[in-house]
């Protein structure tokens, strides 16, 4: 990406169509918060200002994400993309985008629907993959989905 490296600093901080603020984080007294506008796909993140000697604690946290049936993202789809003025999101069955003309949310609701945004937003074809392996990929994301909205409602 094109991009500056992020300031920080105090006080709001614009870059292209979206903006963060700098906070002391309420994790850990060496790390700031970078707090993302509303309309970002997610509110914020604490960076830990202290310097890492090793690589091990992230290779557990990378391991346990990744790899363990109990992680929140090991059975979610998740495609992510950014242009010049957009940032585009699909985790499951859930479109997110957003930008200079504002947020645009809705729920995918059948395979084509799927299908299309994949190929015509974040531009894969799954040509690697056999049809039946796309079905079994779509119908386990619509599984996904139905749990998670039946556990939020």
């Amino acid at each position: 990406m094109p991009f500056e490296p992020i300031l920080i600093q105090d006080g709001p901080v614009k870059q292209d169509f979206t903006s963060y603020r700098v906070l002391q984080s309420e994790v850990r007294e060496s790390a700031i918060k970078l707090q993302n506008d509303k309309q970002a796909s997610y509110l914020g993140v604490d960076y830990d200002l202290n310097e890492v000697s090793n690589i091990n604690a992230f290779c557990k946290k990378h391991e346990f994400y990744s790899e363990s049936d109990s992680s929140p993202w090991r059975s979610l789809l998740i495609f992510k993309n950014r242009t010049q003025n957009r940032v585009n999101e699909l985790k499951g069955c859930m479109y997110t985008s957003f930008g200079d003309a504002g947020v645009e949310r809705y729920e995918i609701t059948t395979k084509e629907q799927w299908l299309n945004l994949i190929h015509d937003i974040f531009y894969e074809h799954f040509i690697a993959y056999a049809e039946e392996e796309v079905d079994y990929m779509w119908s386990k994301v619509q599984k996904e989905h139905f749990n998670w909205m039946r556990n939020i409602n």
